[in-house]
C-alpha cells in the first residue's frame, strides 16, 4: 500500500516539475520573461477596463491557445495569462 502512495506521489511530483519546466522554457523563448522585467503591469487596474478572457496569441516562437487576458485600460493593454499558466509569465503592459 506504501508503495502505492509513494509511486503516486512520485508521478504527480514528476509531472508538476515537468509543467514547471515547458512553461519557463516557453516564457524564456517567447520572450515573455524580458517583456514582463520591462514593462510590468500596474497591480491596480482603473474599474472601467474592458477585459476579453481566453484568448489567444503568438509571442516569439510561443503560441498561447485560449489561455491569454487582454485587458484595455487607460494606461495601456495589460496582457496576463490564465491561473495554471502563470509560473514565469507575470503581466505585462503595452502602453499606448
Amino acid at each position: 500500500m506504501m508503495t502505492a502512495f509513494l509511486i503516486v506521489a512520485g508521478v504527480i511530483a514528476f509531472t508538476v516539475l515537468l509543467f514547471g519546466c515547458v512553461l519557463a522554457l516557453i516564457s524564456l523563448a517567447g520572450g515573455w520573461h524580458r517583456l514582463s522585467q520591462v514593462s510590468p503591469a500596474p497591480e491596480i487596474i482603473a474599474p472601467g477596463a474592458v477585459i476579453y478572457s481566453f484568448q489567444s496569441m503568438r509571442l516569439g516562437f510561443a503560441n498561447y491557445n485560449l489561455i491569454v487576458y487582454t485587458k484595455f485600460t487607460d494606461a495601456g493593454i495589460i496582457i496576463s495569462t490564465f491561473w495554471p499558466f502563470t509560473f514565469m509569465h507575470r503581466p505585462f503592459i503595452i502602453r499606448y
